[in-house]
């Protein structure tokens, strides 16, 4: 039914592993910005976004750039929601 939702459209808390690395993002479009995205081999790339930051902001890394790291967070779309970022 329309306007109805379920505990299925809820996002989920996940937790992913990849290479933290600095892209430009959105480039066809007026929202063309820096972003720091996490290469996963489960979900692709992922734009990694702290919750209640401007998504537009590049901001400092979660990690050193280059590094492996676990991200845990809600995934919404091609963007990663992170509540918590950590090397590995």
């Amino acid at each position: 039914m329309a306007g109805r939702h379920s505990a299925d459209d809820e996002p989920r808390l996940v937790r992913v592993r990849g290479k933290l690395v600095r892209k430009v993002v959105r480039a066809a479009t007026a929202s063309k910005h820096e972003s720091w995205v996490i290469e996963t081999k489960t979900h692709g790339t992922l734009l990694l976004k702290q919750i209640d930051a401007n998504p537009f902001e590049l901001g400092p890394p979660p990690a050193e750039p280059g590094t492996d790291i676990e991200a845990e967070g809600y995934v919404i779309r091609n963007e990663l929601r992170y509540t918590s970022v950590k090397p590995l």
